[in-house]
């Protein structure tokens, strides 16, 4: 690769000196007369800055002590979740009854329970409704909201009340119901 022929350019500098500046394809460099010393000392603070925060975009830590590096490309292409940008969150909590739990005693035994966490959002109002049906038995949703901040709070107590109420209305463990049947030869 050749260089474009540099193109002399002469400019005042109010003093005794002159500066140079030299054009070079769409680049311009500016050069001190022959003989004279640089006084300023480039300061690399601010290009280390950014280097480190380039690099820190990149290399998050994780709450188990895992470091995860992520490209460019991952960041810019995937979607992006925004956690704070409404003032409550819904957390998100299941309850596995068994076939002989009354599922509607349930629900409003739940809502109770679950209204009573700390932090717990007013409006909206916790919901605890039928998620679905499977080889156990009915499975409740419980959502509580809460503001970002108490996110986590509310999750494990959340999860606690759920325990408490099981355990208080001797909820029997959800199982499996299986048969084996011999069918004659």
């Amino acid at each position: 690769m050749t260089d474009a022929p540099a193109q002399r350019q002469t400019l005042p500098d109010r003093g005794p000196r002159r500066m140079v500046t030299i054009k070079r394809g769409g680049r311009k460099e500016m050069q001190l007369p022959e003989g004279a010393e640089q006084t300023r000392r480039t300061d690399n603070t601010l290009i280390k800055a950014l280097a480190r925060a380039f690099r820190w975009k990149r290399m998050l830590e994780t709450g188990d002590g895992v470091r995860v590096s992520i490209g460019n490309n991952k960041i810019f292409s995937d979607n992006i979740f925004n956690y704070s940008v409404h003032p409550t969150r819904r957390v998100d909590l299941s309850c596995q009854l068994a076939h002989q739990v009354d599922a509607v005693q349930a629900i409003e035994l739940l809502r109770t329970a679950i209204a009573t966490v700390p932090n717990v959002a007013t409006e909206p109002a916790p919901q605890v409704e039928i998620l679905g049906f499977n080889a156990n038995g009915t499975l409740l949703a419980v959502r509580p909201y809460c503001a970002n901040e108490h996110y986590w709070q509310v999750f494990f107590e959340g999860n606690r009340r759920i325990a408490e109420v099981a355990n208080r209305e001797a909820w029997p463990i959800p199982e499996q119901h299986s048969f084996v049947r011999q069918v004659g030869a």
